[in-house]
């Protein structure tokens, strides 16, 4: 069975989450789509919450009441930052074996002690609302396959509008990051390439990890994020040809490729102002790694002194 490494945007820093490095995901990573996604030259993707942002500055104002303004409206609250802090999905048996006991014991440990960690995350942000509580989907079982099943209808649904070039759907179901990156994809596929995904059977979906954590935003109190990370497995068809419109001068029938797949799928919801808004596609992330363990605590340091500078 083969893994494809799914496809992650680069997040902006954060001072409440971390950044992760880009790799490639199953359906966008086709030579002839890199090709031309090289030649546009991979512009820079524009934050819509930003321009948003900006579009509605009024040089006319004084500052004061621009702040405001800014602290009153929800669309200044971004919604792509990040994993959030405490996020880690085990990783398979296979890749753990290569490590010595030691790595592997350490390993273990963290896990266990983020598992716990997020826990006591998810009923802190949880006793966080004094009106309506939200779900955290860590003790019902129930509840943990309804969000499941979801999950496993929006993956499907966001493969699907992809291969169909639907880029307004995918702004709809994605947050700003993931969404911009399906665009700047779909945008440089060669003219008159169709696509055609199908899943096999129904895939498998696990909940593997799933964590909260609150945001100090100015003027935004209770407001926060909830992400849940699922492991689906599923083998899938990608069937690439020409349109209907190139096929009538030829007759040539397209090529499928098949492949098992799996991979790390996250969602996120929104909490603003004690209003919770719906589950959106934040993208895809990957396992954890002993070395991967490594640069994030690193990394993180290099924030934590930046920050304290």
């Amino acid at each position: 069975m083969s893994t494809h490494l799914p496809l992650r945007s680069l997040k902006p820093l954060h001072r409440q989450c971390l950044a992760f490095p880009p790799s490639k995901r199953f359906l966008s990573s086709t030579p002839a789509l890199e090709r031309n996604l090289s030649r546009a030259g991979r512009s820079r993707a524009v934050d819509p919450v930003v321009v948003g942002a900006a579009s509605r500055y009024q040089p006319g104002k004084a500052s004061s009441s621009q702040q405001e303004e800014q602290f009153s409206d929800e669309r200044n609250v971004p919604d792509d930052i990040g994993l959030v802090p405490g996020t880690f999905v085990h990783a398979p048996l296979f890749p753990l074996t290569r490590f010595s006991l030691k790595d592997r014991m350490s390993y273990e440990w963290k896990w266990l002690r983020a598992r716990l960690t997020s826990w006591y995350q998810l009923w802190r942000f949880r006793r966080s609302f004094t009106e309506n509580p939200p779900h955290m989907y860590w003790l019902s079982l129930k509840n943990r396959k309804t969000l499941s099943q979801d999950a496993v209808l929006k993956y499907k649904a966001l493969y699907e509008s992809f291969a169909n070039a639907d880029s307004k759907a995918i702004s709809t179901m994605c947050a700003s990051g993931v969404a911009q990156e399906f665009q700047t994809r779909i945008e440089s596929r060669p003219a008159g390439v169709r696509m055609q995904w199908n899943v096999q059977g129904e895939p498998s979906c696990k909940i593997v990890s799933n964590v909260a954590s609150p945001l100090s935003l100015p003027g935004f109190e209770d407001t926060g994020l909830h992400q849940v990370v699922f492991r689906i497995q599923s083998k899938q068809t990608l069937r690439f040809g020409e349109s209907k419109e190139s096929r009538k001068k030829k007759d040539q029938d397209s090529a499928a490729t098949s492949s098992d797949i799996v991979e790390y799928f996250v969602l996120q919801k929104q909490f603003i102002r004690g209003s919770a808004k719906g589950w959106k596609v934040w993208g895809f992330t990957d396992f954890a790694t002993p070395k991967s363990i490594e640069e994030t605590e690193e990394y993180a340091k290099q924030v934590n002194a930046y920050q304290a500078t």
